[in-house]
């Protein structure tokens, strides 16, 4: 068999895996989530929680954060911008090695009036930096620990004052997706005889963000 088919034939065979995946995920949204059955991954992502498209910038080659970071804070953007400065450098094909994603959780903010009372309570006069949400009084231990005792599941902060973008500190890997998943329901722990692991992002990964180019070599 020629090399051409070789490559051809493996496409297909992703390809096939690929929506083999997205057919399953599509009826456990029916099963799960009570949504259509034709419903799409974004269909199934909304129901899930997962919202706004954010981004994550790296110089490591990876698929899926780190278990055992649960309670550290795993740092997205909005801003392709911010994502591209912490990404620092470039793939060697010239691309940035920034991951397109999506989280979900309950975050705190340090615009928001409520949160940062609740917060006080549980600080003090560790409060008094919060409320400019920059990265060095977000990050105080103190402040880390009482946000977590709040219940949230991540926090805004950001990085100058003229910044206006928030960036978000998710604690939990599991609240991070590929934007390209297939939001399966069953492998976020939904429902009886599902799974919740923080490296199900792997698992849930589309072609795309695998990288076909690499699994052609």
């Amino acid at each position: 068999m020629s090399s051409r088919r070789k490559v051809a034939n493996k496409v297909v065979d992703m390809f096939t895996d690929w929506m083999g995946k997205d057919k399953a995920a599509q009826q456990e949204g029916v099963k799960r989530l009570g949504l259509k059955p034709d419903n799409t991954a974004q269909d199934r992502a909304k129901a899930m929680g997962f919202g706004d498209d954010v981004y994550h910038g790296t110089k490591a080659d990876f698929d899926h954060f780190d278990s055992n970071r649960v309670g550290r804070a795993n740092y997205v953007s909005p801003s392709t911008k911010i994502a591209n400065l912490f990404s620092n450098t470039a793939t060697q094909s010239g691309g940035s090695k920034v991951l397109p994603l999506k989280t979900r959780g309950n975050i705190f903010d340090y615009d928001n009036p409520e949160h940062v009372s609740k917060l006080e309570k549980e600080i003090g006069p560790h409060i008094y930096g919060v409320k400019n949400g920059l990265w060095r009084d977000l990050e105080a231990k103190k402040v880390q620990e009482g946000i977590q005792k709040q219940g949230y599941d991540g926090f805004n902060v950001r990085e100058t004052t003229n910044n206006p973008n928030k960036n978000i500190g998710i604690y939990n890997p599991a609240n991070i997706r590929s934007k390209f998943a297939h939001f399966n329901p069953k492998m976020a722990g939904i429902g009886a005889g599902s799974i919740l692991s923080a490296d199900l992002m792997a698992d849930e990964l589309d072609l795309e963000f695998k990288g076909l180019l690499n699994e052609l070599e």
